[in-house]
């Protein structure tokens, strides 16, 4: 069946999230993003000294039981390190994830990933079907700072992740901006995410935020506190 961006998946809070060293990583999981529609687990490294433990805590995560959240990889930058990204998008092989985080930055990746990538051990046919292959069809190519999620059980990007500031008040030129961008990527039968690139600690802010967001036409947002997950689901549900 070809996708459509009503067989997406609901998203309405992304929990970013990297995964403890010591501490029991399925247990943290299930403790405090649970209520999340989906999880985005942050393995980059900044360096080019590989350092494994981020990958090894992770298959033993997702060796475990199914979790409720779809769960997606964020990969080191292919900018950083050719050698660590391709490492870290072979984790994509296992079947607990549901897909990875593209960079608009790092190009289209698309090609060399269905090279790395093995289920069942077999390589993919070809991870996205259709016009989902043309990334600039999805998001404007001056764009750099947006991000797509691809995913593996559609053969689609379901969702682009577009990064915002704090702007506040409603009427500023910023939003119309972001509103633009969403309708962009829905022309392409996709859905958008609002990721806020600045940390707050003023909630009220934030929810106003939310709130303007869902106006201009976002589906969800991407969120690092995971005490932000139920009012995102409040406010896009």
């Amino acid at each position: 069946m070809a996708f459509t961006i009503k067989n997406a998946p609901r998203i309405r809070s992304l929990i970013r999230l990297t995964l403890p060293k010591y501490f029991d990583a399925k247990t943290y999981i299930w403790n405090r993003f649970s209520s999340a529609d989906a999880i985005l687990i942050d393995i980059r490294q900044k360096t080019t000294y590989t350092d494994p433990w981020r990958r090894q805590v992770l298959a033993k995560v997702l060796d475990g039981v199914p979790y409720k959240p779809r769960v997606y990889l964020e990969a080191t930058s292919r900018r950083i390190s050719r050698k660590i990204w391709a490492e870290d998008i072979a984790t994509c092989s296992h079947k607990g994830l549901y897909g990875f985080l593209i960079k608009v930055r790092d190009g289209n990746i698309l090609n060399e990933v269905e090279t790395i990538v093995r289920r069942d051990g077999k390589p993919l046919q070809q991870l996205v079907e259709g016009d989902h292959r043309i990334l600039s069809k999805i998001v404007p190519h001056y764009q750099k700072d947006a991000a797509l999620l691809m995913d593996f059980e559609l053969k689609a990007i379901p969702y682009a992740v577009f990064k915002y500031h704090n702007f506040g008040s409603r009427d500023e030129g910023s939003w119309s901006r972001l509103e633009e961008l969403v309708n962009y990527a829905q022309l392409a039968n996709v859905k958008a995410l609002a990721w806020r690139s600045m940390y707050s600690a003023r909630v009220r802010d934030i929810e106003r935020e939310m709130l303007t967001l869902k106006e201009i036409g976002f589906s969800g947002v991407l969120v690092r506190n995971s005490a932000l997950i139920d009012m995102a689901n409040k406010i896009f549900e």
